[in-house]
């Protein structure tokens, strides 16, 4: 599946789900052209897949309003918000009152447990690659520290994982294609997601990685 049929995929998903009406009014009108950015430059690049993501995220504010969050990634036990910041005149005539509402509402969201993450929109056109850079270290870490187990990863992430298991070898996204029987995109985009989540070590150096080993001091559950 490519990005275009993904994206209509993800936002039909979440206007399929309960929601309340001013959530799903924003849903409807279609994401702006940055959260639209953000997912085409980064996320899909990084993983391939809206698993866990979702947009215009509801949640309630230290003054028990509502606010919105672009992107909040949910799991298990972690929350992750994404938000996306546009540079423009009227960022740079931003009241002194907004700003710290502004402040005040990212320290609400940390002391209520989430991780947060912020992106100028000019790095999203400009400099992606550092973004989903920036994502996968502190997916990395995350995942690395909840101890995420292999029946939680997805079918071909699993598969992925029991051929490094019976192989030795460095393999790289051409020879898992091979294998399973997927495109090289496919298979470089799980390869980079089990990598941000350590179950991989990537080798070939930081601008390109070309080929992959399994992490030694992460155990496979080979009863699954």
């Amino acid at each position: 599946m490519d990005f275009s049929a993904a994206y209509r995929a993800f936002i039909r998903r979440h206007l399929k789900t309960p929601m309340s009406s001013a959530r799903r009014q924003r849903l409807a009108k279609g994401l702006g052209h940055s959260e639209r950015l953000f997912l085409e430059a980064v996320w899909w690049p990084a993983f391939g897949h809206f698993d866990g993501l979702y947009p215009e995220y509801e949640v309630q504010d230290f003054k028990d309003g509502m606010r919105f969050i672009d992107f909040a990634y949910v799991h298990p036990r972690f929350r992750v918000a994404i938000e996306l910041d546009g540079y423009t005149t009227h960022a740079r005539e931003i009241s002194a009152m907004h700003f710290s509402d502004q402040l005040m509402r990212q320290n609400a969201l940390v002391i209520d447990g989430w991780y947060v993450l912020r992106f100028p929109t000019h790095d999203l056109a400009n400099n992606p690659r550092h973004c989903q850079q920036t994502i996968q270290q502190l997916f990395g870490r995350l995942f690395s520290t909840q101890n995420e187990s292999f029946h939680e990863l997805n079918s071909l992430d699993r598969e992925i994982l029991r051929i490094f298991s019976k192989w030795p070898d460095l393999m790289g996204p051409k020879r898992i294609a091979e294998l399973l029987h997927v495109s090289s995109d496919t298979a470089s985009r799980h390869l980079r997601n089990l990598a941000s989540k350590r179950w991989l070590d990537p080798l070939g150096g930081k601008q390109r990685v070309r080929l992959y080993r399994l992490n030694p001091n992460r155990r496979l559950d080979r009863r699954n």
